[in-house]
């Protein structure tokens, strides 16, 4: 179970109008609700929550009941990427934010520009020598 892995994921039962697979720290605001349900545009959104946990250290919204979680995906905005990050690109967390928009149809569509710009962060990142370095 992904729990193994990610002892802060949420183990319980997610409540709502039609079951919900997944968990719940990287569930889109629009899942468990009875809008129209793109999988493209929620995948988007989980990138966007796994992005925000590698650069952070901890998904935007946490909590022990997995109902709240999900209700601070649909309600709250997400945090901003700590100031400790500060090597991040203006890029990077502009693309992370665009990722996690609330409203699916606001998110990046097409996949061949949004690696695109994950590519163009990873070269401003090298060429700004912030990359990593090989200290061998």
């Amino acid at each position: 179970p992904v729990t193994r892995y990610w002892p802060s994921a949420s183990k319980a039962t997610i409540r709502g109008p039609a079951p919900i697979a997944g968990v719940a720290e990287y569930l889109a605001p629009e899942r468990g609700t009875e809008a129209a349900f793109d999988p493209l545009a929620a995948d988007i959104y989980s990138l966007g929550v796994i992005l925000f946990e590698l650069l952070a250290g901890r998904p935007p919204f946490l909590d022990e009941n997995p109902d709240d979680v999900l209700r601070r995906h649909r309600q709250a905005m997400p945090p901003r990427l700590p100031a400790e990050v500060a090597s991040i690109p203006a890029a990077g967390r502009e693309l992370v934010s665009l990722l996690l928009r609330k409203e699916p149809l606001r998110r990046p569509r097409e996949l061949t520009e949004l690696l695109r710009r994950l590519l163009d962060l990873e070269l401003q990142t090298m060429i700004d020598g912030r990359g990593i370095r090989d200290e061998r």
